[in-house]
């Protein structure tokens, strides 16, 4: 979240717009063994758009801190009873200042799941943000 929009969300109430909160599915728990045959981003590998994007979170120096990101983020999932899409969605949501999460799905089934995630919200306690955050590590400098 850009800090530059605090003063707005503290001052005037405004929420923000999250676009693509599931990054693309990467959050989704699907990627987390590489990339599956078929997939999306195995389908569009030379796309000028997916090799920025997977540079950006799966880029050499990156690579290493994204997996242990999403390994910790399974286990937190597993532990809530949860997907990794439905928390990366509860996650999202949950934070006081998204008014909008605008995501999208190749497949029916995608979408039911992610929907679900408002039953993950109240398991997200103040514990269990704590551990996203430190997973996550980017909370931006005030």
């Amino acid at each position: 979240m850009e800090v530059e929009y605090r003063r707005l969300f503290d001052r005037y109430g405004w929420g923000t717009t999250v676009w693509s909160p599931l990054a693309g599915g990467l959050l989704t728990g699907k990627y987390n063994d590489g990339f599956p045959e078929g997939s999306r981003l195995d389908k569009f590998k030379d796309n000028m758009f997916v090799k920025f994007f997977m540079q950006r979170y799966m880029g050499q120096e990156l690579h290493q801190k994204f997996v242990d990101m999403l390994t910790g983020m399974a286990a937190v999932a597993k532990e809530l009873g949860c997907t990794q899409a439905q928390l990366a969605m509860a996650w999202v949501i949950a934070y006081p200042n998204t008014s909008t999460a605008i995501t999208g799905a190749s497949r029916p089934e995608q979408l039911t799941d992610v929907v679900q995630a408002i039953d993950v919200i109240p398991k997200l306690t103040p514990d269990v943000m704590a551990r996203l955050e430190k997973l996550f590590d980017n909370r931006p400098e005030p």
